[in-house]
């Protein structure tokens, strides 16, 4: 037994996850994942234990985890095994694998030890043919270096050796770790793995060899089946060399080895009549003192394995391992009377503080609680700080990492993160405080706890956020059951933030510094390695413990010395010599480094603690080699040279990270007089800064990341910490300046900016342009101390550039760069101002790809965008979510855009005036209270969700959400606080907090009156209320007491003396329990109820604001004035950091949810705007920089746009390009009409309104010889274009007047214009009318009404005649003639579920199609019109039965084409045995088939496993094929009959696709595995698992068609059998392997699983009834199951493309036809006919077999027969290939972007053709919900007292 005390160098790693997650290449996981929604359903992350399919399932060589526990595992069980076994099957009985006791039982009956299992294998097989000359000291090496170098799965160490070890041998594996526990103990590179090994089990062990070794030995040498004799088995001999020496040898290195052996009580038997004792007792026992020997009745195979847990042997052993695997608990904490008080906190919040000095071994004794809480099955949720490493020194990261431990206890805390990250709710740069109110106040708070949470956070005093740590621990509500212990120094700062302000939460303090008894047990663990015997060893830890002074990092230290030494006269010297205390300590290692004699030794030194002591973040000992190899180019072992020049200053943690001893190493090294060199923090930074730059200079980086795909070793640190050093080193460190220029002007800082895009580490950008911006502040304040000649001006010019222009780039393009990194070589410099420095040295690249001519602005501005509501209206409210922006005009509508593009998405229609609008936090609904109603309306899709009536029309001071988004909550002017809930809006507005305000309390010369504004607190637990004629009051609504009221004060200058003023505008500040406010005066002020603190902010009366806003993030506030002019100011210190002027007036502002950007709305537009300072400030935070003074300075470091204004350029309204010529001409909203030259940038203004008319349409004539354009006057302008030949003029062309007139077209704005061919006619298309003109005669030609009011109109590629008019559901066109434009045909577009018309139609260069694209919030949604194949019908005529109408058609298309025979267009089938439409079939093939798009595979860390049911089908080789491209693994299903039968070609193809690809593809075959009997689905699972481990993905592909109607498949026993086929097939063959799958993917909690059906699932299809049937019946199926395996993070998609997928390219069989069922008797549109139809369009192919006579008509088609039998018939359709290949492309993407998603649609329909079929009919069923509603509220008893109600109300 032992204790779990480690030495400091260990101890302060975490034991799990959390300290592998610093930043650096050598890390699989960043700190910026953890709270990745990918991350939290990945089966590696900590689950209830998890176990490890892939170890338990094949017998796998080398080191494989059978078991881990969740978190930190306190012991690592090893099993090892024997002559002729294996790592699993060894320890199963009789070979099963469920029986296999290390990896089912143990885990259960250890539980409380948390223990992981692993086993070892190694190749130790008798019967092997192979020659083989390894012997058990091989075996023994090959342990070592598994245990050493052996990694996971996901390439991260497995930590052997980071705690005690115990073994388990059996038979001669217990000479293999006897050989290897030897070798370690005397080989360094694996002492302090072995040091960690304290007992072992022998189990049957021949220590003194077998007499059948020998025996064994002969046979094989004899053998004639090719068996050859093994060293190994030599070795095991009973006169062997090997076994004496290693009982020699073993008995003098066990004095702290727990021995167990155990020997068999059975003979074991080698033939029918013949049995052995293999391992006698002698042989098996070793002897030795202190050795426990235990007898089990077994024979020698089943020493090792047991039949179940009441298995005598198992419980001998299990109670032994019970035993040695226990740990001693830390008595003397645990025990303490404060901790037992904390952890024994009933119900309720509770913080300990534990302190102590530095060295005490704070972090190993947190180290030890979470492995004691653990242990006792408590969710522990921890933290290590590390001042070392700048991300995990800040509040940010921890609570990142709190959040993402807990989701992993918490399934509902869970899915709610990955919700919250899926709608954008936090982000990477997202503040701590704000972090903290979204993940936890706003979440994790309102859930329910099934049992308390515990935290631990290590080392508080090195992180830079103390406050914001403390203060949001003190706001927890004091009924949650959160216990948090922190361990820290007692630092003032520490102490006053736990008694300074509010906070429910019990805080108690607990004092462990001289905690002697822990170091006494850490001493005498150590001492064990120590010569000499028990009393000296004695003596030796009396006298550290007495010199330690309570200080482990003392005592390791002074151990490191001791351990090193070879004879007692050493020892004695070394004790005499070690100084006591930590300074004199630090002075020995410090004569250390200085007694070195060589100087490269010396400079060796100095680089190595230059990094350790001054690095962002510890390097990985593979980056240092990297820094290290210009000057020290053949170093051989660095780790031993960092020991030996170091003086134990640096180690080189188990991960690799070099760092430094501890903390305070290095504030004594920076002060250190000794050394030759020095390591003051602003000289080693620049030497740092120097190292860095130089890497991103010297390599050819941009090369390098097109060869390799990856950033080089120690370059991502270059890239994102360069800029730090730079912010801490000197302004005057020597060519700094230099070398910064160099490297802004050279090639490499665009490879640069890829680098972080690649690496999305977007935010080390603007964090450059902060250490760049500070540096030109400092640089200018040192040479303003120097002569004028020495001022660098135009270098730090350049400087200046760059920072703003990165700073630009980021916010302009960072988007774009995180999805396609190599924007900054193609476009991103062209479309970047004139005067920047990026466009001036890489605009004209030859990676560019673009050519911009013609821009408007050479030099940045803050405007990123203006968004208008139009000209004729007003806006007036806004708000905003992270996804969407939105405005409420005077025309009663609501406009929605995106924040990423812009683009405007939709408009919604309130109908009344309105009061308030609001977003919830995840800005998927919007809520607009009006006069009347209130409406919640869904985003993006513009549905409105819920209407409910005002009940009065008083109007609302502020409307929020509430009750975690269960509600909203207003408060009126009437001060009635009301509350609609949204799970029950049938209730209405309830009144709530009915009491608030009811107190009876007067304030002098006060009148309470209406609130001029109202603020909830971030919890909606207070109010804040603001009056006129009263003091500003905060309320606690659920008190209804009044909290406090402002008391300003008198004011020298005031009229007259008063105790308060009067408040317009109040907010809450979003974190903190402040209010900003504003005066009646105009006076800003922020107040503090609580403790009453008042500030106030002095502006210049001219410029007092009148409105304000403060930022998510609490850092910043907005103000605006009565001038439009807008500031910034910092909450802190009220210093303004930005001011933006304008001459129009602010109606209205909100920040975004980052706090990086704000928009204001002026007049009809709102303008986004992004400042400087404010993503500066953002990545200030975000950088670990989040302490309030941090944020203060930042005031200081927004020099480049303190300042900005409003450009008054009008904005472009129309354009248009001439097709002759290189003109654009543009119009804008002040009637400016300028022509544009592209080839030579010059201009021409041409007309110039002089009121101010916006222009509103342009048009260009066919030969480009005239221009005509319109005003919104309706005066319309002919031009004509001359050239212009003289010189003194730039620009080439001038333009004529021809004709000006008036346009009378009645309906207002002119929508769209067109001319005839030659110019003689136009066309005015308004809103409800369309005018004729013409202009020779300057004269109506004809007005006629359009009978929609919305129609699209475009020109008519086929025919410049004629112009196309666009409706819903229809085409019309007009004809150009003498007379004017006339009306001609008129066709339907059958299948379109368009609810709105089309926003756009693009015409093709060839005529042939037209291109309409959908107006609406989705605009990525388009159809296209084959205009060729219209067959349109005369109009007005009737149209005739039969006429095809034209198609919305997508490539490649097998379409269903409706013929209409009434002008319904929602025909049904009808009650008279009839239908109202007719439907035919064709297949459209576009003459050049597309190119589709690569598939896209969604983000995922290792590769998948799929199983595809129905590999031999076409979509099953066309997925395989992407899949192994892309990298993942395969378990191909296959059946007998598709393979074999001779008649079907399906054997043939996979067979090619297996020879042909398979097998010749570098890589692919070990990547697959066929299993031959899918139906079998238990056996094909195991087998596909036992091959790869587990199984991701379940895609179900298989299915069959049944074509016939019911009464045809009831007509005989063979076709009833056909319908249980059917279902056998399409439903129970799914069901099996989905329910045989289930168990693997449970266990993993993770899986995905993919149904492919058929839109079949929605649509009836007459003829497939059966079909049908059987594909509602799996998706019935699937819908239920979904929600039962959900909690175990499994997912279900039903895969529902159109129906000939599934049909065309699988079996399809007949049934025989029924004569009441002919063609020629019944009209209905059978699928028989149907499918005859297509497959008489189906072209021949050559790759197709032979055509053969078909069943389902007599000619020929190409067509597999695979069976006949009574009439009925089965065929494979061959299609040819590229039919095929487009024919499967839409399904095959869309299988391969949502498998393995982490968010997958549990629907998804494929392809256009589908979505519409699907929308039609859900749109029937809407319209007949709709038609029969009174009916079915008829029959309602609810429905029919509502109806009462109302009618009551009526009257």
């Amino acid at each position: 037994m032992w204790r779990r005390l480690r030495s400091l160098s260990r101890s302060r790693r975490i034991d799990s996850w959390a300290e592998s997650e610093a930043s650096g290449p050598e890390n699989k996981r960043k700190t910026s994942d953890y709270l990745n929604p990918t991350r939290l359903s990945r089966a590696d992350t900590l689950t209830p234990g998890r176990f490890s399919d892939e170890a338990a399932s094949s017998d796998s060589l080398g080191l494989s985890v059978l078991y881990a526990p969740p978190g930190a595992h306190a012991v690592d069980l090893i099993f090892l095994h024997g002559l002729g076994g294996a790592s699993v099957r060894t320890w199963c009985k009789e070979y099963d694998r469920s029986l296999c006791w290390p990896k089912y039982w143990l885990p259960e009956d250890l539980g409380s030890q948390n223990v992981r299992v692993l086993t070892f294998g190694y190749n130790a097989e008798v019967l092997s043919k192979t020659k083989t000359k390894a012997n058990i000291s091989d075996f023994a090496k090959g342990l070592l270096a598994a245990m050493k170098f052996e990694k996971n799965k996901a390439m991260e160490d497995l930590g052997i050796g980071e705690v005690p070890i115990v073994f388990v041998v059996h038979s001669m594996g217990g000479l293999v770790f006897k050989k290897a526990y030897l070798r370690g103990r005397n080989d360094k590179e694996y002492e302090g793995i072995v040091s960690q090994i304290r007992a072992v089990l022998f189990l049957s062990t021949p220590h003194r060899g077998s007499n059948l070794a020998e025996t064994l030995d002969k046979i094989l040498s004899i053998s004639l089946t090719g068996h050859t004799r093994k060293a190994f088995i030599r070795e095991l001999a009973s006169d062997s060399s090997t076994v004496e020496d290693l009982n020699e040898n073993f008995r003098h290195q066990i004095s702290d080895l727990e021995i167990f052996s155990f020997y068999e009580l059975q003979n074991t038997v080698i033939k029918a009549s013949q049995s052995v004792m293999v391992v006698s007792k002698d042989s098996a026992l070793l002897g030795y003192s202190g050795e426990k020997s235990i007898p089990l009745e077994a024979d020698h195979h089943n020493v090792c394995k047991y039949s179940s847990k009441q298995d005598a042997n198992y419980r001998t052993v299990i109670s032994v391992l019970k035993t040695v695997t226990s740990t001693v608990v830390d008595d003397g904490l645990i025990q303490n009377e404060k901790f037992a008080s904390w952890m024994n906190i009933i119900d309720s919040a509770g913080v300990l503080w534990m302190h102590a000095g530095p060295g005490s071994g704070k972090s190993v004794k947190s180290s030890f609680l979470i492995s004691h809480m653990v242990s006792l099955g408590i969710s522990c949720q921890y933290f290590f700080f590390k001042y070392e490493d700048i991300l995990k020194r800040s509040a940010n990261t921890l609570f990142r990492a709190l959040a993402f431990q807990a989701a992993q206890d918490m399934p509902s805390f869970r899915m709610a993160l990955m919700k919250l990250g899926d709608e954008g709710a936090y982000n990477e740069k997202t503040e701590a405080r704000q972090l903290w109110k979204t993940l936890f106040e706003s979440t994790l708070f309102s859930l329910n706890f099934e049992k308390p949470l515990y935290w631990i956070i290590d080392a508080l005093d090195e992180s830079d956020s103390i406050n914001i740590v403390i203060s949001s621990f003190k706001s927890i509500p004091k009924e949650l059951p959160i216990r948090i212990i922190i361990t820290s120094r007692h630092l003032p700062s520490i102490s006053t933030a736990f008694s300074r302000g509010p906070g429910s939460v019990r805080v108690d303090s607990l004092n462990i510094d001289n905690d002697n008894d822990d170091i006494r047990l850490f001493v005498e663990k150590e001492a064990r390695y120590l010569p000499g015997d028990a009393e000296f060893h004695s003596v030796v830890t009396n006298q550290l413990i007495r010199r330690s002074q309570g200080n482990f990092l003392w005592v390791n230290l002074a151990l490191q010395e001791i351990l090193e030494i070879h004879s007692q006269e050493e020892l004695d010297e070394i004790l005499d010599e070690i100084p006591s205390g930590m300074d004199s300590m630090y002075q020995r290692m410090e004569n250390c480094i200085v007694q070195l004699s060589k100087a490269s030794d010396k400079s060796l030194a100095k680089i190595i603690l230059t990094w350790a002591t001054s690095a962002k973040r510890p390097l990985h000992i593979d980056e240092l080699l990297h820094v290290l190899h210009p000057k020290f180019p053949s170093l051989l072992n660095l780790r031993n040279s960092i020991s030996q020049v170091c003086g134990h200053f640096v180690t080189v943690n188990p991960s690799g990270k070099v760092a430094l001893i501890h903390a305070t190493a290095r504030d004594y090294l920076r002060h250190s007089s000794k050394l030759s060199f020095t390591l003051e923090s602003r000289a080693a930074h620049g030497e740092l800064f120097d190292t860095t730059i130089q890497a991103l200079m010297g390599l050819q980086l941009r090369s390098h990341l097109l060869s390799q795909k990856k950033i080089p070793p120690f370059y991502e640190y270059a890239s994102t910490s360069w800029a730090y050093h730079l912010g801490r080193c000197s302004a005057d460190w020597p060519n700094i300046l230099p070398v910064l220029v160099k490297f802004f002007k050279g090639p490499n800082v665009l490879p640069w900016i890829e680098t972080l895009a690649i690496s999305r580490q977007m935010g080390s950008l603007v964090y450059s342009t902060i250490a760049l911006t500070s540096f030109i502040q400092r640089r200018r304040r040192s040479d303003a101390e120097k002569s004028p000649l020495l001022h660098n001006l135009s270098d730090l010019k350049l400087l200046e550039t760059w920072a703003l222009d990165i700073l630009k780039i980021v916010a302009k393009f960072g988007w774009y760069l995180l999805q396609d990194s190599t924007a900054i070589y193609r476009f991103i410099p062209q479309l970047c101002p004139l005067n920047s420095m990026i466009y001036q040295h890489f605009a004209s690249s030859s990676l560019s790809q673009i050519s911009v001519s013609g821009l408007s602005t050479a030099d940045w501005d803050d405007l990123s965008s203006r968004l208008s509501v139009g000209t004729s209206h007003q806006a007036s409210l806004i708000c905003c979510s992270a996804k969407y922006v939105a405005v409420s005009t005077s025309a009663k509508t609501i406009m929605i855009w995106t924040t990423i593009s812009f683009e405007e998405i939709l408009t919604l229609s309130h109908d009344e005036h309105i009061f308030q609008i609001c977003m919830n936090n995840t800005g998927d609904r919007l809520v607009s209270y009006g006069y009347r109603s209130t409406k919640v309306w869904t985003l993006p899709a513009g549905l409105e969700l819920l209407y409910v009536p005002n009940l009065d029309h008083a109007k609302p001071i502020n409307l929020t959400f509430f009750d975690n988004e269960k509600a909203l909550l207003i408060c009126s002017d009437t001060r009635d606080f009301r509350k609609l809930s949204m799970e029950n809006p049938s209730r209405g507005w309830e009144t709530v907090f009915p009491d608030v305000f009811k107190e009876e309390t007067t304030v002098k010369d006060s009148f309470t009156n209406s609130p001029t504004s109202l603020s909830f607190n971030h919890d909606v637990s207070q109010v804040a209320v603001a009056y006129r004629g009263a003091p500003l009051e905060v309320w606690d609504l659920y008190s209804s007491k009044i909290v406090n009221r402002c008391k300003r004060g008198f004011r020298p200058g005031a009229k007259r003396k008063q105790l308060w003023t009067g408040v317009n505008h109040v907010l809450w500040h979003p974190v903190d329990h402040e209010v900003l406010g504003l005066y009646t005066d105009g006076t800003v002020f922020k107040w503090q109820p609580s403790s009453e603190v008042h500030v106030e902010l002095a502006e210049a009366s001219d410029s007092l604001p009148s409105d304000i806003q403060i930022a998510p993030n609490g850092n910043t506030f907005l103000t605006s004035d009565v001038h439009g002019t807008v500031k910034i100011h910092s909450f802190y210190d009220f210093t303004i950091i930005y001011q933006l002027s304008s001459e129009d007036v602010v109606t209205g502002m909100c920040f975004s949810p980052d706090s990086q950007r704000f928009y204001d709305i002026r007049g009809s537009y709102c303008n986004v705007w992004e400042p400087n300072a404010l993503i500066r400030i953002s990545e200030f935070n975000e950088r670990g920089c989040d302490s309030e003074s941090e944020v203060k300075s930042m005031s200081s470091i927004s020099l480049a746009a303190s300042e900005a204004s409003v450009d008054p350029s009008a904005s472009i309204t129309c354009l248009a390009a001439n097709a002759q010529c290189d003109l654009v001409c543009l119009g804008d909203d002040v009637g400016s009409v300028t022509l544009y030259d592209v080839n030579n940038d010059s201009k021409l203004q041409i007309a110039q309104s002089a009121i101010g008319m916006g222009i509103e349409r342009i048009l260009w004539s066919d030969d480009g010889s005239y221009l005509i354009y319109c005003d919104l006057s309706r005066k319309l302008t002919i031009v004509g274009l001359v050239e212009q030949r003289t010189t003194n003029s730039s620009f080439f062309w001038k333009t004529e007047s021809v004709l000006e007139t008036k346009i009378r077209l009645e309906g207002g704005v002119i929508r769209g214009l067109f001319a005839n061919p030659g110019l003689s006619m136009l066309l005015a298309v308004g809103y409800e009318t369309a005018q004729s003109w013409s202009i020779l005669s300057n004269a109506v030609q004809s007005t006629f009404e359009i009978p929609s009011s919305g129609a699209l109109w475009s020109n008519d590629p086929r025919d410049p005649t004629q112009l196309l008019a666009f409706n819903t559901n229809s085409v019309a066109t007009y004809k150009w003639d003498t007379n004017g434009l006339n009306k001609v045909f008129e066709w339907e577009l059958s299948g379109t579920s368009n609810k709105s018309l089309p926003s756009h139609a693009v015409n093709t260069p060839s005529g042939e199609y037209i291109l309409l694209i959908n107006a609406g919030y989705d605009r990525r949604q388009w159809s296209v019109v084959k205009a060729a194949n219209a067959k349109p019908r005369p109009t007005p005529a009737v149209s005739s039965p039969g006429t095809p109408s034209t198609r919305l058609v997508p490539w490649c298309r097998v379409v269903f084409v409706q013929t209409s025979t009434s002008q319904s267009s929602n025909s049904r089938p009808n009650g008279n045995g009839g239908n109202d439409a007719a439907i035919k079939i064709s297949l459209i093939m576009p003459r050049d088939p597309p190119n589709f798009p690569p598939p896209k595979f969604p983000p995922h860390s290792e590769p998948r496993v799929w199983l595809i049911t129905s590999a031999p089908s076409p979509i099953g080789i066309s997925l395989s094929r992407q899949l192994l491209a892309h990298g993942d693994f395969l378990i191909l299903g296959t059946s007998p009959g598709e393979l074999s039968h001779p008649d079907c070609s399906r054997g043939e193809e996979f067979e090619s696709f297996w020879y042909k690809e398979v097998r010749m593809k570098e890589g692919w075959r070990k990547r697959v595995k066929v299993v031959e009997h899918v139906s079998q689905c238990q056996a094909a699972v195991a087998q596909g698992v036992q091959a790869f481990g587990r199984v991701d993905v379940l895609f179900c592909c298989t299915s069959e068609a049944l074509v016939g109607t019911v009464e045809e498949l009831a007509a005989s026993q063979a076709t009833l059998s056909l319908v249980r086929e059917q279902f056998e097939t399409n439903y129970f063959t799914p069901v099996n392997i989905i329910k045989a799958v289930l168990p693997s993917m449970r266990k993993r909690i993770s899986g995905h699983i993919i149904l492919l059906t058929s839109i079949t699932g929605h649509l009836g299809t007459p003829g497939l009834g059966m079909y049908c049937a059987s594909g509602w019946a799996i998706e019935g199926f699937c819908d239920s199951l979904a929600y039962e395996i959900a909690p175990f993070n499994i997912k279900m998609t039903i895969l529902q493309p159109h129906l000939e997928i599934p049909v065309l390219t699988n079996k399809i069989t007949t049934a025989p036809t029924l004569p009441q069922y002919s063609p020629s008797s019944n009209p209905a549109p059978l699928f028989r006919g149907i499918l005859t139809s297509l497959l008489e369009r189906i072209p021949s192919s050559s790759s197709s077999s032979s055509p053969s006579s078909s069943p389902i008509s007599n000619d020929h088609r190409p067509i597999s027969t695979v069976s006949s039998e009574q009439g009925t018939t089965s065929v494979y359709p061959n299609l040819p290939q590229q039919m095929l290949a487009e024919l499967l492309a839409e399904t095959i993407n869309a299988v391969t972007a949502v498998g393995g998603h982490e968010n997958p649609p549990a629907r998804h329909i494929v392809g256009h053709e589908a979505v519409a079929s699907v929308k039609e009919k859900l749109k029937t069923v809407s319209e007949e919900l709709e038609e029969f509603v009174e009916v079915s509220w008829g029959v309602d008893v609810e429905g029919k007292e509502v109806q009462v109600k109302k009618e009551e109300e009526e009257v």
